[in-house]
C-alpha cells in the first residue's frame, strides 16, 4: 500500500501515462504535432472533423471535437464537460458546427431519436444551418467501461493527441479505471465507429482533375481511351 501513498490511483488506472501525446496551435495552423510521420501542420480544412456527444442524464454531458488527418492521427480539437440544460446542449451543437464545420455530429441513437431529433431539426430550419447527424449504436456486447477501454489501442499506438489546456480530458485519461467520471472518453469512444482518414482538399482536386482528363480521352462511342 505504501507504494501508492503518493498517488492512490496508481495501479488502478487503465491507460499508461507514457501513451500521452500533445499537439499545439499556431495562428496559421489549428494543429502542429511531432508524429512518426514527421512534424505535421494542419489547418481545419485538412482534417476530417466530428463532434461526438455523450449527453449524460446527470446534466453534465461530455462533448469532444476530433480532427483526423490523412495518417489517422486523431487530434482532440475541443473538449467540453460542464453542467448544461438541454437547451444549452442544443445551442452548443450549433456553435461547434459553425466553428468547425464537421462532417457530422454524432449522438447516441436512442437519446437522439427520443429527445433531440425533432428539436435539432426544428432549430436547423429556424437558423437555416443544416448538419449531418450520425446516430451512434453502442455495441450490445460491451458495457460502457469496455467501450472506453478500446481507446487504449489508439492511445498505445500514439494516434490520439491532446492539447495541454484540456485539463478535464487529461484528468479522465489519468484516472480511467479509478473513477466513474469519464463522460468525455465515453463520447470519444464513439469515434471507433466513425473515424476515417482525411482526404486533403488539394489531393481531392488533383484526383478530380486527373479523372476529368482521363474522361476527356475516352471515345464516347466505345468508352475506350483514344490515346
Amino acid at each position: 500500500a505504501a507504494q501508492y501513498a503518493n498517488d492512490p490511483h496508481e495501479g488502478l488506472a487503465e491507460f499508461d501515462v507514457t501513451w500521452k501525446r500533445f499537439y499545439s496551435r499556431t495562428p496559421a495552423y489549428a494543429v502542429t504535432a511531432l508524429t512518426p510521420h514527421g512534424s505535421l501542420r494542419w489547418r481545419l480544412k485538412d482534417l476530417d472533423i466530428l463532434v461526438m456527444n455523450d449527453p449524460a442524464v446527470s446534466k453534465t454531458p461530455g462533448i469532444v471535437v476530433t480532427g483526423t488527418d490523412k495518417f489517422m492521427n486523431i487530434f482532440l480539437l475541443e473538449t467540453i464537460k460542464r453542467e448544461m440544460s438541454p437547451m444549452e446542449f442544443v445551442e452548443t451543437q450549433f456553435s461547434l458546427v459553425q466553428k468547425y464545420w464537421p462532417r457530422a455530429v454524432c449522438m447516441e441513437e436512442v437519446l437522439f431519436s427520443e429527445v433531440y431529433s425533432h428539436w435539432l431539426r426544428r432549430e436547423m430550419l429556424i437558423r437555416n444551418i443544416r448538419f449531418n447527424v450520425l446516430p451512434y449504436k453502442p455495441p450490445k456486447d460491451k458495457v460502457k467501461f469496455e467501450r472506453v477501454s478500446v481507446l487504449g489501442n489508439y492511445y498505445a499506438a500514439g494516434q490520439i493527441f491532446f492539447h495541454a489546456d484540456q485539463k478535464e480530458m487529461i484528468w479522465e485519461f489519468d484516472n480511467f479505471g479509478a473513477t466513474d467520471n469519464y463522460h468525455l472518453h465515453d463520447a470519444l469512444a464513439q469515434g471507433e465507429q466513425f473515424w476515417r482518414p482525411a482526404v486533403l482538399v488539394k489531393e481531392e482536386k488533383e484526383k478530380k482533375e486527373y479523372l476529368d482528363e482521363r474522361f476527356e480521352e475516352l471515345d464516347p462511342a466505345t468508352g475506350y481511351s483514344v490515346m
